[in-house]
This record gives C-alpha cells, sequence and structure tokens, in this order.
C-alpha cells in the first residue's frame, strides 16, 4: 500500500486487538446458541471474505479503505478458533480426540504450505489469483461447516 517498513510494522498492531475482540464477540453467541454453532462459524466467515473482496477490488488509490479492509480480514481468526474447538468438544474417545487432532493439524499444514503459492510475483500487484483462492478457501470453508452443523 505504499508504507514504510516501520509504518507497516506499526500499522500491523492493530490487526491482533481486532482478531481478539472479534474472537470474544463471536464466542459469546456461539456459547449461548449450542446448536447454532456451524452457522454461527459459517456467518462469522463472511466478515473476512467481504474484506478479502474489498482489498482485492477496490483501487490502489483508497488507502484507507484498503487498510480498512485489511483491519477486518483479520476477523478470520475467529471463525477459525471456533472451528478447532468444536472438533475437540464434539469428538468423543481419546483416541478419536488425537485422530480428529491429527487430521486437522495435517489439513492446516497442507493448506498453509499451499495458500502462499496462490499469491505469486507476476501477478504483482493486484494477485487475482491469489484473492480468487482465498475467496474459494472461505467458500468451502463455510461449505463445509454447514455441512458438518446438518450431519
Amino acid at each position: 500500500m505504499g508504507y514504510s517498513s516501520l509504518n507497516t510494522t506499526l500499522l500491523g498492531i492493530p490487526t491482533g486487538v481486532l482478531a481478539t475482540v472479534w474472537q470474544l464477540l463471536i464466542a459469546i453467541p456461539y456459547v449461548k446458541l449450542t446448536r447454532r454453532r456451524c452457522l454461527i462459524i459459517a456467518g462469522a466467515n463472511m466478515v473476512p471474505m467481504i474484506s478479502a473482496l474489498l482489498l482485492w477490488q477496490l483501487p490502489a488509490s483508497n488507502i484507507h479503505w484498503r487498510l480498512a479492509a485489511y483491519y477486518v480480514f483479520y476477523t478470520y481468526w475467529g471463525p477459525y478458533v471456533l472451528s478447532n474447538t468444536l472438533l475437540m468438544a464434539n469428538t468423543s474417545g481419546y483416541t478419536k480426540k488425537i485422530t480428529m487432532n491429527a487430521v486437522f493439524f495435517v489439513a492446516n499444514c497442507i493448506g498453509n504450505i499451499i495458500g502462499p503459492q496462490v499469491f505469486q510475483s507476476p501477478d504483482a500487484p493486484n494477485y487475482p489469483k491469489g484473492y480468487i483462492g482465498l475467496l474459494a478457501c472461505f467458500i468451502v470453508a463455510s461449505a463445509a461447516i454447514s455441512l458438518y452443523g446438518l450431519l
């Protein structure tokens, strides 16, 4: 966005605060509405999905709105954390819990390996393939948690 390295570091500070506040805010209905947990996670996925779309589509000259979308994007931590707890809470038995944790961990690692590969330097500065991949992941995550809720 054109900021210096120091300013980029300083402007990154609010992301952790926003992620934590969002986690706490969506945890309230998550705890109270136990039969709607998957719906809450899928709905919470829409916020970072919309902010990713804004980051991708807003013109580069619109620095302030792009920065705001960047901050809001960090709300993705809320649904991620709740997804982690949901799988462990809905699995009984030590061996099954360990297996579920391992499957989730391996899938997470695969995603962390593949994810950065869609943001390639030839696509700079707009990274259309990267944002399409990112949005596809949010859609798949929302569909998967919704299907999990139906099951």
